[in-house]
């Protein structure tokens, strides 16, 4: 075998995951935040919280439908900062209610029929995006209202996932693609050798 004549091609594995846009990690957190807390109030610790948690997630969906529907309108980027200043609002009242239930969850978990596996499971959820959600609202601010780019390494593209990135390739069915790069390198007879 003869490894002297390399062949390398490179691709994507796209993501699993939408294509990301700043004001959309903003519903994105609302999501697991709020079925995170049913899970909670479910296993019998409720915090009071002006509205249920189906009508905060109504409460973000109503905004976002909104904001999508300004791509074209007239004077759409003074309608979209006044989106996204509602959807700030939102999604920093989801998570003050969210962090009420995790520490009840976490001081209380006794007082529930969660095994402790369970009750780690909705802890490490809930914290992984609660660590994250000044990020995405700080990212979605600085673009939308302040007009100013993020830098690509402080940009979030997923909030759950943490390694993966945008590829420019300028394909024609993919300018941009979400996900990791992939580099094969090849001999001769196709042996895969790195």
């Amino acid at each position: 075998m003869r490894c002297d004549d390399a062949f390398f091609d490179t691709t994507v594995v796209k993501a699993q995951v939408h294509f990301p846009t700043d004001w959309v990690l903003l519903r994105d957190a609302a999501r697991p935040l709020m079925k995170a807390t049913l899970c909670i109030r479910c296993a019998g610790l409720k915090q009071r919280m002006p509205q249920e948690p189906g009508e905060f997630l109504s409460a973000m969906n109503k905004p976002c439908i909104a904001m999508s529907a300004q791509r074209r309108q007239k004077d759409s980027k003074r309608q979209r900062k006044r989106i996204l200043r509602v959807m700030k609002k939102l999604a920093n009242r989801i998570g003050e209610n969210a962090a009420a239930h995790l520490q009840a969850l976490q001081t209380r978990v006794s007082d529930t029929e969660l095994s402790i596996g369970q009750a780690r499971v909705i802890e490490q959820r809930v914290q992984r995006v609660l660590e994250q959600l000044p990020a995405a609202i700080k990212q979605a601010h600085e673009r939308i209202i302040g007009g100013r780019q993020v830098k690509n390494d402080d940009k979030i593209l997923s909030l759950y996932d943490d390694e993966i990135s945008l590829t420019v390739r300028g394909k024609a069915n993919a300018e941009v693609e979400v996900g990791n790069k992939l580099t094969l390198v090849e001999n001769r007879t196709g042996l895969v050798i790195d």
